[in-house]
Formats: C-alpha cells, structure tokens, sequence
C-alpha cells in the first residue's frame, strides 16, 4: 500500500502486501520449529528408554559380586570393621 496515495483512491492492483504474506510464513516457520523439536523429545525420551533396558538388563546378567551397589557394600563392611578395631588401617 502506497501511503502517497490520497485518500479514497484504488491501490494499486500488481502490487502485493507483504505484511500478511510474511506473518504466514513466520506462522509456518514457527509450527515447523514446534513439530521439529516434539519429534526430537521424542526420540530422546526413546534413546533415554532403551538404554535403561539396556542397562537393567545387563545388570541382571552381573554376579552378585560385580552389581553396582555390591562394591559400596563392601566398602561400607571394610570400614565398621576398621571403626571396630578389627582391621588395622595403615595411615
């Protein structure tokens, strides 16, 4: 829209507003970022799971001896055996 034209008279018919024809195309831009982002949350929230699987399952196939919370506990007997004097701890 020509704003030198008076008042009352025709716009120009060629020309084209761009001022709607660029909020359509941020609008559609901005649903593309949306879309974008929910399917990589997705595929995180997916990779996130299965490598719980993983992991719980490898855990499961682990003696008794090389499972996660077994070495704390070991270290956990080492040291009230030491707190009771029954080892001796170099320092």
């Amino acid at each position: 829209m020509d704003f030198s034209d008076p008042p009352g008279s025709e716009p120009n018919s060629g020309e084209i507003d761009r001022s709607p024809l660029l909020l359509i195309l941020l609008v559609v831009l901005a649903v593309v970022v949306i879309i974008f982002a929910i399917v990589q949350q997705a595929d995180l929230r997916e990779a996130a799971d299965a490598r719980a699987s993983v992991e719980s399952q490898a855990e499961a196939t682990l003696p008794e001896s090389e499972q996660p919370g077994h070495f704390a506990s070991v270290v956990q007997l080492i040291a009230e055996f030491a707190h009771e004097g029954q080892i001796l701890v170099a320092n």
